[in-house]
């Protein structure tokens, strides 16, 4: 991963767009490849959020694009994984690159940085307070 400008594959485009419309995913989970393209790692469906705390890695960046419309807030989130033990170049790139998913993915009604899996529970990140 160099300082290269991320892009966005169309398989994301084509993802988001299911999730949007629920028919196949309730979360993405996106990652940055090393040619700097921004890719679908994986996707989950249902209500099985432990599922997407036990996909992300433990010392990688990732992004999960997650459908909480059956939530008190509701809507669609980008959340920005950076666990502390990533390397800085590695966060940085991903702190970059969300610039670009927040432009080209349209209908983010949230966008979360998190770096702790404990800030990841779901009644954190969905439940109004």
């Amino acid at each position: 991963m160099g300082s290269v400008a991320a892009t966005l594959s169309r398989e994301v485009l084509d993802a988001c767009g299911d999730l949007k419309s629920g028919q196949r995913h309730r979360y993405l989970l996106l990652r940055l490849s090393g040619e700097g393209r921004i890719e679908v790692e994986s996707s989950g469906i249902g209500n099985d959020h432990g599922q997407l705390l036990q996909e992300l890695p433990q010392t990688r960046c990732r992004w999960v694009l997650y459908d909480f419309t059956d939530t008190p807030r509701g809507g669609l989130a980008l959340i920005t994984w950076l666990p502390e033990q990533a390397t800085i170049k590695e966060r940085l790139l991903y702190t970059a690159a969300t610039r670009l998913l927040r432009a080209e993915l349209p209908g983010i009604d949230l966008t979360i940085e998190v770096e702790d899996r404990t800030e990841l529970s779901y009644a954190t990140l969905f439940t109004t307070t």
